[in-house]
């Protein structure tokens, strides 16, 4: 860019030298403006190019104002080097090449001030009038460059493709190809870093996940405990029935129906015990599962979403197993609550006739129990009914008792 302005500003003295008004003051103007515009004292170039717009005629007079318009432009002064170069433009006695520059300088304009859409417009402006133009590649480029600058990468890689496709042989083609590159590692860094957030989310999900499966690991174990506890008061249930067996023995087969009743529903309860056993093991399994996906999930990256689902599929099946196991220990809760009040009612019934009954079996070893169940009546006058009812149960009762089951 500044080659190109330097020799527009060389090739000005020499412009001069045809247009004189005052012969050998404005030829040394100019030649002292465009030497010091050479050693890149600017200021001092743009006060000797104000000086010349003074004394030259009209159809000279553009050459000094673009030379103040370069000097503006690479002082930093955008806004009047604009302001200039405009005047060349509207100029009707600048030649085309100068007006050809000017207009391409607006685009320098734009693009150091980064106005990326003022850049595209004149950029697009100057292609079309001027698709032949030495400028013509350098427009693009720095229409492409403007977005660059701006951070606008998506547009800046398009525009600099398209540039590249144009001018393949344009000098800025090295530059255009590395900020090529530039834009495709800042683009792999947005989506590395979009990546990394979706993976501390999922991590989080994971551990969430992990402290909720803790916590129903924890409230399983409870479970288990009063289980085993319930297990044990069954044992202890059986044991008292079997001492009370000798006691009832008037009572044998309805005993022998409980007995056998507690078997099955023992064995129900084992049942239930292997399934929560196995229910667990499947529960460990998963979780070694789950400690597995955890151990991989820095190297299989692509499979996070998959592990996510079969995660939480997973963990649909232990809600789901815990419901079952909670049905059945209120199920067992409730069948031993309706056992106790079983045992408790059948205890309360046949109270009276475990206090009766030594009056009438003690006098003789030997005497039959029929004698036992016709004395008793006699001895008890006040309730003669009571030492009967036992020996028989109504059908009404029985159906009462053989409806609690497990």
């Amino acid at each position: 860019m500044r080659l190109h302005t330097c020799i527009i500003i060389a090739a000005a003295s020499v412009y001069l030298s045809g247009y004189t008004t005052t012969g050998e003051l404005v030829r040394a103007q100019g030649s002292l403006a465009a030497r010091l515009f050479s050693q890149e004292r600017y200021r001092e170039s743009l006060e000797e190019y104000s000086a010349l717009q003074g004394i030259a005629d009209n159809p000279a007079k553009y050459v000094a104002i673009f030379g103040k318009a370069n000097c503006y432009y690479l002082l930093g002064n955008f806004t009047n080097a604009e302001a200039d170069y405009y005047k060349v433009i509207d100029n009707p006695y600048a030649s085309p090449g100068y007006k050809i520059r000017a207009t391409f300088n607006l685009v320098l304009v734009s693009h150091a001030i980064k106005d990326v859409l003022t850049c595209e417009r004149r950029a697009d402006s100057f292609i079309r009038t001027y698709p032949t133009s030495m400028f013509a590649p350098y427009a693009s480029f720095y229409k492409a460059d403007a977005f660059f600058n701006s951070r606008i990468y998506r547009d800046a890689k398009v525009r600099f493709v398209d540039f590249l496709k144009l001018y393949p042989e344009c000098e800025k083609t090295n530059e255009a190809t590395w900020k090529l590159s530039v834009i495709e590692i800042l683009e792999k860094e947005e989506e590395l870093k979009i990546l990394e957030q979706e993976i501390r989310k999922i991590q989080k999900e994971i551990e969430e996940k992990r402290k909720e499966i803790a916590e129903r690991e924890k409230a399983l174990a409870l479970k288990q405990k009063e289980l085993e506890d319930l297990k044990k008061q069954l044992d202890d249930f059986k044991a008292e029935l079997d001492a009370r067996k000798k006691e009832l023995d008037n009572f044998k087969k309805e005993l022998d129906a409980y007995k056998k009743e507690l078997d099955d529903k023992k064995a129900a309860l084992d049942t239930r015990e292997k399934e929560i056993a196995a229910r667990q093991t499947a529960l460990e399994a998963r979780e070694k599962e789950l400690k597995a996906y955890e151990q991989k999930l820095t190297t299989q990256v692509a499979e996070l979403k998959k592990l996510e689902d079969l995660l939480s599929q997973k963990q649909k099946t232990l809600t789901d197993k815990e419901s079952t196991l909670d049905k059945a220990e209120k199920t067992m809760t409730d069948r031993e609550k309706r056992f106790e009040d079983a045992v408790k009612k059948y205890q309360s019934e046949n109270a009276g006739g475990t206090v009766a009954a030594p009056a009438t079996t003690t006098p003789a070893a030997t005497t039959p129990k029929t004698t036992a169940t016709t004395t008793v009546p006699a001895t008890t006058t006040a309730k003669p009914a009571t030492n009967t009812k036992p020996a028989t149960t109504t059908p009404a009762a029985k159906k009462k008792d053989d409806d609690w089951d497990f």
